[in-house]
């Protein structure tokens, strides 16, 4: 249900005027009123301090919350790398000992090959030498039927 809205060109008391009073009477009331103002404003004084009081503690809850939440946040980041690192190194090292694993064997196959040029160099010079010496001998079989 709504109210009725207050109308002061409706109503009578609005259009009324304070009755005069005594000088006395004015004063006690002006001065009533600066003592009620003067209360009014340090109780609202009060109520700010109050609300100052809940607002630095809500603050204060707020921070620590927030320095929980960063130091956890960092904790994880931190694990989370120190694994990503562990395992990169894991997988620095495999490659690494396949690379020598790899290095070796073709060590192994270089020396092999220099082995069979080496025997095949030793098996030439041995051929050159008997096909010398072949010649050799056929030269003179030949200076010998020649003659």
């Amino acid at each position: 249900m709504q109210q009725p809205r207050w109308n002061p060109s409706v109503n009578a008391a609005s259009k009324a005027k304070p009755a005069a009073e005594p000088m006395t009477v004015g004063r006690g009331r002006a001065a009533s009123m600066a003592t009620g103002d003067h209360r009014s404003h340090t109780s609202q004084e009060q109520a700010l301090a109050a609300l100052r009081a809940v607002y630095e503690a809500h603050l204060a809850v707020l921070e620590d919350k927030l320095k929980a939440e960063h130091e956890a946040a960092v904790l994880a980041l931190e694990s989370r790398l120190r694994r990503e690192h562990s395992k990169k190194l894991m997988a620095l090292a495999a490659n690494c000992s396949q690379v020598t694993m790899q290095r070796d064997q073709y060590q192994k196959r270089e020396e092999a090959y220099v082995r069979r040029i080496v025997e095949l160099e030793f098996k030439s010079t041995v051929q050159r030498e008997a096909i010398k010496h072949l010649q050799r001998t056929l030269d003179q079989i030949q200076a010998m039927s020649s003659s």
